[in-house]
């Protein structure tokens, strides 16, 4: 795998992870539930990692070598800190202007 398709790959992974964390809380809350969004996130970014990735060697034709499945991993556990560094980030900003602009 190139460092190219590495990239793509992430960005392809952290913007399908972003919604489908979104879509999983909000149907968690119409039921009522409890949930930890870090679970949520880390299962949703996991299994996004891993499906985007065998997707891409196989359209790519590129061999499920234990190189690449290494990678399949690594671009699993990347996706898994965009989505908690950029999930926390967000909500951190949000929760810090609903305050400044209550005042």
């Amino acid at each position: 795998m190139t460092l190219e398709l590495f990239l793509g790959l992430l960005t392809i992974c952290a913007a399908i992870t972003a919604m489908m964390t979104q879509a999983l809380k909000k149907v968690f809350e119409d039921k009522q539930l409890t949930y930890s969004s870090n679970m949520i996130a880390l299962v949703v970014a996991i299994v996004i990692g891993l499906s985007v990735s065998a997707v891409a060697y196989l359209l790519l034709d590129i061999p499920f070598s234990a190189l690449n499945i290494i990678m399949m991993f690594l671009l699993a556990a990347g996706n898994w800190l965009g989505a908690m560094v950029g999930y926390d980030k967000v909500m951190q900003l949000i929760t810090q202007i609903s305050k400044t602009g209550g005042d």
